[in-house]
């Protein structure tokens, strides 16, 4: 009887070989994950995003490139076209011009330009520039204008800086 409890309990002793891998596998994964977040982290939070740099470098170029000469005009102060005449329009405008060429052109036609400008704003009235809508179909006809008075150069934009109609 002896003998037959020492071979159960021999038998019920656990092997010892298979824990040591389960530990050097578990070790393996710890440091996998970890390794992982960490090159996550970097990669989301740490690293320079250098692709930014280079697309905001290029679109500043390009704004920069489009972005013609400004030329500031004398502000102006007309009567509408009302029947009861009592409202007037007080503007300053700048215009966009592509080149120097243009600009010089621009300074020698100035009084033709004012000329012009003047006949134009007066001939609006209060309906007609009241409007977003009535401010950007004035700047369509101003650039017509003058573009059709020039001979060299062209208007590129026209920038309301001070526009008040009392």
């Amino acid at each position: 009887m002896v003998a037959a409890k020492e071979e159960n309990i021999e038998e019920e002793v656990p092997q010892k070989g298979g824990s040591f891998f389960k530990w050097i596998v578990l070790f393996m994964l710890f440091f996998l994950i970890a390794g992982s977040g960490g090159f996550f982290a970097w990669y989301k939070f740490l690293r320079e995003p250098t692709q930014t740099k280079v697309t905001e470098k290029k679109e500043t170029k390009k704004i920069e490139d489009t972005l013609g000469i400004i030329f500031p005009l004398e502000t102006f102060i007309v009567n509408l076209s009302e029947d009861t005449g009592k409202r007037y329009l007080k503007t300053t405008l700048e215009l966009e011009l592509p080149d120097l060429g243009s600009k010089e052109e621009v300074e020698k036609r100035k009084a033709q330009i004012r000329d012009n400008l003047l006949v134009l704003l007066s001939s609006k009235s209060f309906s007609d520039i009241n409007t977003i809508k009535g401010k950007y179909k004035l700047k369509d006809e101003i650039i017509t204008r003058l573009n059709a008075i020039l001979v060299k150069g062209k208007v590129k934009q026209v920038y309301f800086t001070e526009f008040v109609v009392q």
